[in-house]
């Protein structure tokens, strides 16, 4: 079962933590064993002490890579073979590994581990809507999709189904929502049907808007209401775009730019709507102040809009 870390558990991670070659956190047994003596007074077992020092550890850059940081987990399903909570963390920290890794190679790898991983917790604890979620993940992000497309659109679709009919927490339940339509959104693109387009906006208008910005990054919320109008301009409903954007930018617009740091990553599916859009129409000398206000939009500032 899963526990929060108490007080020696921490500090046996912060100076983990602290050990750098290169810049980067080292793993090895030798170094896990040591950990696991250091924080041997925490009230935590073994495996769980290990599996806490594998999420603290998620996303840091680890010399050597995926090779050494999956030692952490090898060695806590050593202890605990059986603990499905071990094996979803492991899958887990390697969905959020696919987005670090540039070899595909060593990125295929990272997507069997996390499949592998997020059945054998499946299995050990079935309908749970949060390994279900991974699952879905894992295929939406997993490197082989750009060669069979059809195949891991479905896996994908068909995993983040069975996320939502097993009632996660509501924090899962809306980035299942959220992914569902980024995937048949993505199938919309590449076959451009408008049914396809259709299931695509009312994927989108599924996704709690209010809980999306409670428990993730403010980012989201804007970029799928972006996602809304695009699909709506798709849909040839261009009046519904403009109006559903229009809104988005005028949201936007009396934030400060640390404000706009947080709300925008890019406006990707706007400029594709404002492109037909004459130079003096106002939703684009709206989107065209904005981006020259927001230094970290500048990428966007030679798109033509």
């Amino acid at each position: 079962m899963r526990s929060e870390p108490d007080g020696q558990l921490r500090q046996a991670i912060a100076r983990f933590d602290c050990d750098h070659e290169e810049g980067r956190v080292v793993v090895t047994r030798e170094r896990l064993q040591r950990f696991l003596a250091e924080s041997e007074a925490s009230a935590l077992p073994a495996a769980e002490r290990l599996r806490q020092l594998g999420v603290d550890l998620d996303g840091s850059p680890i010399h050597r890579g995926w090779n050494a940081y999956q030692l952490i987990f090898d060695m806590a399903t050593e202890i605990e073979p059986q603990n499905p909570d071990i094996l979803h963390s492991r899958a887990i920290s390697a969905v959020t590994w696919l987005d670090l890794e540039e070899d595909r190679t060593v990125r295929q790898r990272i997507a069997d581990d996390a499949i592998a991983s997020a059945r054998r917790a499946l299995k050990l604890g079935p309908e749970d809507g949060h390994v279900a979620y991974t699952l879905g993940l894992a295929h939406y992000k997993d490197p082989r999709w750009s060669g069979d497309p059809a195949r891991y659109e479905d896996a994908a679709i068909g995993w983040f189904d069975l996320s939502l009919g097993w009632y996660p927490a509501p924090e899962t339940t809306v980035m299942a929502k959220l992914y569902r339509a980024h995937t048949l959104a993505d199938r919309a693109m590449r076959v451009d049907q408008e049914n396809l387009w259709r299931d695509a906006l009312a994927a989108y208008r599924e996704v709690d808007q209010k809980q999306l910005s409670e428990h993730w990054p403010l980012w989201r919320t804007y970029k799928l209401r972006e996602q809304i109008g695009h699909c709506l301009f798709r849909l040839g409903d261009r009046v519904s775009a403009e109006r559903e954007l229009t809104r988005l930018i005028d949201d936007l617009e009396p934030m400060s730019k640390p404000e706009l740091e947080e709300a925008v990553v890019n406006f990707d599916e706007l400029l594709v709507v404002l492109k037909p859009l004459p130079e003096d129409a106002p939703l684009r000398v709206q989107t065209r102040r904005l981006i020259h206000r927001a230094d970290h939009l500048s990428f966007h500032r030679d798109s033509g809009v």
